[in-house]
């Protein structure tokens, strides 16, 4: 009778084992205090001139505007309910369509890599164009399209984090800040001390969102007198970044940016896999020629 209890007893202490080691870092430092970042794009337009190589090797030859009249709020909170009670923040967004339709050049337009034809692009009620002008009070946009580089073993995946803070702060802010996405993306202990060779697939493109999300906020870190931190959620635009990856992979990296915008981050993902983030994702924007054919909430 003894071996069947001490075989039952082993297995539960291994669940909780192994439960826990996934839920680590749940409780996040009080004296972090994250602010919920918002993009605000009005009758943005990307154009360029169609010429005979285009026309001859595009897979779109004969569409001059690349988007058109383009506007999105998101992250923003508007008073649509019946009630007057603010209908709850929309910050993870997915943009589908077929290829050509304006998905990458939205993005990167979005993110500063490329200025429009004409429209505006606010990020926290700033603008964002011109380059030159913009705020450093304010998180800066980050594409990511693919798995980071993992074959750096000379430090562990919390220092290469902190590697992504600004070097005017000292060491406990950087690890805190480090330590706030690692929490929030749900990376377990065991992930936050290994080296980057060494996670799993889905842990290696989550330590990628984490590097991006230091990268987006590093700007705008503000250390209060009374020790605590704040600093703007980061913006993250991912470009068919999980498209070629299994469905497992894709849970548990949809799981992660869900908390992320919950938080407050804002979240677009352009996507030929809509199913991978429908789950996860507020709404899912359709782009057709360049134009928004549906917005629907998810």
């Amino acid at each position: 009778m003894i071996a069947p209890i001490a075989k039952v007893s082993y297995l539960l202490l291994l669940f909780v084992y192994r439960f826990d080691n996934v839920r680590s870092f749940t409780v996040r430092p009080s004296k972090v205090r994250l602010l919920p970042s918002e993009i605000i794009c009005s009758d943005l337009t990307q154009s360029y001139p169609i010429t005979l190589l285009n026309k001859l090797f595009s897979s779109v030859p004969t569409r001059e505007y690349a988007i058109r009249d383009i506007a999105l709020s998101i992250g923003t909170q508007h008073v649509d309910l019946p009630t007057g009670e603010l209908e709850a923040c929309s910050n993870f967004y997915i943009l589908v369509g077929r290829s050509g339709c304006g998905k990458s050049t939205l993005l990167r337009v979005l993110s500063g890599g490329e200025e429009p034809a004409s429209g505006n692009v606010m990020l926290n009620r700033n603008q964002l164009y011109p380059l030159e002008k913009r705020s450093i009070n304010q998180p800066k946009p980050i594409m990511l399209d693919a798995k980071p580089d993992c074959f750096n073993d000379k430090l562990t995946v919390l220092q290469r984090i902190e590697e992504g803070t600004s070097s005017d702060l000292n060491a406990g802010v950087r690890r805190t800040i480090a330590m706030e996405f690692a929490t929030l993306l749900s990376l377990s202990e065991d992930e936050i001390n290994a080296n980057p060779s060494s996670l799993s697939p889905s842990a290696q493109y989550i330590f990628g969102i984490a590097c991006a999300c230091v990268e987006s906020s590093a700007e705008a870190v503000c250390v209060r007198d009374d020790g605590g931190i704040e600093f703007p959620c980061p913006i993250l635009l991912l470009d068919e970044l999980i498209d070629f990856e299994t469905s497992i992979v894709a849970s548990r990296i949809g799981k992660s940016l869900q908390e992320l915008s919950r938080a407050g981050a804002v979240i677009v993902s352009a996507t030929h896999r809509p199913q991978y983030f429908k789950s996860f994702a507020d709404r899912m924007i359709t782009l057709s020629s360049g134009m928004i054919l549906m917005n629907e909430k998810l």
